[in-house]
């Protein structure tokens, strides 16, 4: 057969070999392209649902176990605690417990002999306790994480100091909190990806301690040998591949800071099998097109010209992205149906943008809570005369929990506040907003005098939190301060914050110590009210504890020490004083990620001439 001469003779021959040729390459391409971006873009969505819930597993953990600490170290700076009798110690003991289930509190000597608890009569002696050898050697928190004798299940106990409330505050005992996993095993049971995924926590040393399968927590199971736990052990963090056992798996590691891990994976089959279910039916109906294109083009050639054209016109378009094409379908024999698929073909690939499209709208809306956040941060701020106030204020994400506010009172006086939320992300940011408000609120409405205003709008903040959102856990340190712009009179009030800093022209520090517990832990609590004098010259620096606790790349702290170190005379103005603690803390974190806000805030009083 002379295929030239058929080619060049047969209308019918050429339009179906042309036809083939223009319509089968870019179908294929199509296809190809296709099922290789719909294979990426799946693969991406995964890595960004494990880190999503990798995030949040971490975070809840850091939330769950920060508040913990934070209602340990307060319950430790209590008067019933520090002075060691052992009634008024088990009434606060079971007190907090009714507020923190599934744990157990006890105090010690400082031979480990247990003083007071919150369990039945405990006789026990636990100077062998790692919580106990660390918590006398003086570290601020020791954990240790052991299976309970009573439950057999993983607790973890945390520990620190009872210290004397007068200098040098020796230690005189240690109370420890024991707390079931259940609250956080259960969390890690919540997570699931696929019909097979799963997440899980380990300790610094690779040991389960939460697991969706609870036989396997009960053994304190040690996985380090595991590739996504040994990377985690190894220093490694975020999006991990890898194979075990000849099954490859797409994990997210994310380390804690309290040496934790959490892992979460899936095998990566489940995460493509609808992209190869997608390949095999664009390449089913790739073929079935050819074939229909072709027989249909050979017996109505003189029909399939216009719609033939329109079909490759959309294929073409469709392999070089532009998903918004459609083949308009007008008839019901095979070209139709091919038009369906293809049509299908595009829709399922426009529904898998769209997700990226809706992930993109989610950040544009935590980007608006975070400028919403923002004007609730005084827009400027009061500046008597002969005064100077200023504030630095660094979010460690886009939305933060500390805060500061400087507002005007009544008889010319000038409030200030700041205050660090538990927690960080959206809930510490949304409290944030409601701590503020009731502080100004409440310290504003029927002003009398200093010392009624800063007791009303502390307690009712206070009874506030505590009453209407237990639930939530959520309790905030806060400074309050009032002073006098005429005489320089400061009262105040220090809700378990970190200690002001008061510094003389000539160098002296006086610190403000705290003068009640922290905003929203327990209804009815009381705020003492104290007094300082900012005379001529004098600088008060406020802070939070994201300045002492910044970490550098090899998780070293800032310091106190450090900050103290560079509040020196002379100093020209609070802003420039501000302005070089920030450089510092930043030059000190480097390239490390900023765990927690950066808040600072200072009054500086002029020299008189």
């Amino acid at each position: 057969m002379d295929i030239k001469k058929l080619f060049s003779g047969s209308l019918q021959f050429r339009m179906t070999v042309l036809l083939l040729a223009a319509v089968i390459p870019p179908m294929l391409i199509g296809i190809l392209v296709t099922s290789w971006y719909a294979g990426e873009i799946l693969r991406k969505d995964a890595k960004k649902e494990l880190a999503d819930k990798g995030r949040n597993l971490a975070k809840f953990v850091g939330k769950w176990e920060e508040s913990k600490i934070l209602a340990l170290r307060n319950l430790s700076q209590q008067p019933d605690a520090i002075g060691m009798d052992p009634a008024k110690q088990k009434v606060i003991l079971t007190k907090m417990v009714s507020v923190y289930k599934n744990s157990t509190l006890t105090a010690t000597d400082t031979t480990g002999k247990v003083i007071s608890t919150s369990d039945k009569q405990d006789t026990s002696n636990y100077r062998d306790r790692e919580w106990f050898k660390g918590a006398i050697a003086g570290k601020t928190i020791t954990r240790q994480t052991l299976i309970s004798r009573t439950t057999n299940k993983p607790r973890l106990c945390l520990s620190t100091p009872i210290r004397g409330d007068k200098a040098p505050r020796p230690i005189q005992g240690v109370v420890v909190s024991c707390t079931d996993l259940t609250e956080v095993a259960k969390e890690v049971g919540t997570v699931s990806l696929g019909k097979t995924g799963y997440a899980f926590l380990v300790d610094n040393k690779g040991v389960v301690i939460a697991h969706p399968d609870p036989s396997i927590t009960a053994k304190l199971l040690n996985v380090s040998t595991q590739p996504a736990v040994k990377a985690l052990l190894d220093g490694k963090r975020g999006n991990f591949s890898f194979t075990d056992q000849g099954k490859n798996w797409l994990s997210y590691i994310i380390p804690l800071q309290n040496g934790w891990g959490v892992v979460v994976k899936q095998p990566e089959s489940e995460v493509l099998e609808e992209a190869t279910r997608f390949g095999q039916l664009a390449s089913v109906l790739a073929v079935f097109g050819a074939l229909a294109v072709g027989g249909i083009t050979w017996w109505l050639a003189s029909t399939l010209v216009r719609p033939i054209k329109e079909l490759t016109v959309e294929a073409k378009a469709i392999s070089t992205g532009n998903l918004d094409r459609r083949v308009k379908i007008d008839r019901e024999d095979e070209l139709g149906t091919l038009g369906v698929a293809f049509n299908k073909m595009a829709e399922q690939l426009q529904e898998l943008i769209d997700v990226q499209v809706k992930s993109a709208m989610a950040r544009s809306e935590i980007e608006k809570g975070r400028q919403i956040q923002k004007d609730f941060l005084p827009e400027t701020l009061p500046q008597p005369e002969g005064w100077e106030i200023a504030a630095v204020f660094e979010p460690a994400r886009q939305v933060a929990g500390d805060f500061y506010d400087a507002f005007p009172l009544g008889d010319g006086k000038v409030g200030v506040v700041i205050a660090d939320v538990c927690d960080k992300g959206v809930g510490s940011a949304l409290f944030m907003a409601l701590f503020r408000s009731l502080i100004r609120a409440i310290a504003q409405q029927d002003y009398s005098d200093d010392r009624t205003a800063l007791k009303n709008a502390m307690e009712f903040t206070n009874n506030y939190i505590a009453t209407n959102h237990s639930r939530t856990n959520m309790f905030a340190t806060m400074f309050f301060g009032v002073f006098d712009p005429k005489t320089g009179e400061l009262n105040y009030v220090n809700g378990g914050h970190e200690p002001p800093i008061i510094m003389s022209p000539d160098g002296t520090k006086i610190r403000l110590k705290p003068t009640g517990p922290a905003v929203g832990m327990l209804p009815n609590l009381k705020f003492k009210v104290e007094q300082a004098q900012l005379k001529p010259g004098d600088i008060l620096v406020s802070y939070t504890d994201g300045v002492p606790e910044a970490k550098d790349t090899e998780a070293k702290f800032f310091t106190e020490n450090q900050l103290l170190s560079l509040v020196e005379p002379p100093i020209s103005s609070a802003i420039s004083l501000l302005e070089t603690l920030e450089a510092k803390v930043k030059q000190h974190i480097g390239k490390a990620d900023q765990f927690d806000d950066i808040t600072m805030l200072a009054v500086k009083r002029s020299q008189e001439k």
